[in-house]
């Protein structure tokens, strides 16, 4: 039996960076500008426990891949005997900092949506800003980064590597979340 989203965010609160698994209404929340009806490439980092895994693999085109990112092995077990049937999931066991490769592996040129569930404010100022300019780098013209986070400590970060960061925030999960709808749009 594998141990909770809790016990596993007390154990690993630096990589995990909640205390709580993501509420649905933070999912909708994040979720809802993605058009599901056409074939899309997904990138999930921070697959967690599967709270945007799951509502991704049941809207997503069956023609879409969605790569998704898990670091903890309890998580990555747990995801892959609940999910693992879906031939649209490529799990991969790996930090998100080595996406890169992954994508160049699996012949992934340009990503339309990045879904981050990623501590930004957990890692240096560096690491912060040469992965958020290889994800710009790979994103369609028309794609999307969506990022939450539980303060604005990032937003800066972002705005200096999207050309556009829109801000929302979900009252409904613990603690409240900030959502950023970052894109490389002109307008």
């Amino acid at each position: 039996m594998s141990k909770s989203f809790t016990a596993h965010a007390l154990h690993s609160l630096k990589s995990i960076g909640s205390v709580a698994p993501s509420s649905k209404f933070l999912v909708n929340n994040m979720l809802k500008s993605i058009d599901f009806s056409k074939p899309l490439v997904i990138v999930e980092f921070g697959a967690g426990n599967g709270a945007f895994t799951k509502s991704l693999i049941t809207k997503v085109h069956k023609q879409s891949k969605l790569i998704s990112f898990e670091l903890n092995d309890d998580f990555v077990q747990e995801l892959s005997q609940r999910l693992g049937k879906h031939q649209q999931l490529n799990l991969i066991h790996d930090s998100a900092f080595n996406f890169e490769e992954h994508l160049q592996n699996l012949g992934v040129k340009k990503v339309d949506y990045f879904v981050s569930s990623l501590p930004l404010a957990l890692f240096n100022a560096q690491q912060k800003s040469e992965f958020l300019k290889t994800c710009s780098n790979y994103l369609q013209a028309d794609g999307k980064f969506l990022q939450y986070q539980y303060s604005l400590n990032s937003y800066k970060k972002l705005k200096q590597n999207f050309n556009k960061v829109g801000l929302g925030f979900t009252l409904i999960n613990v603690p409240p979340a900030f959502i950023y709808e970052c894109t490389n749009a002109l307008v």
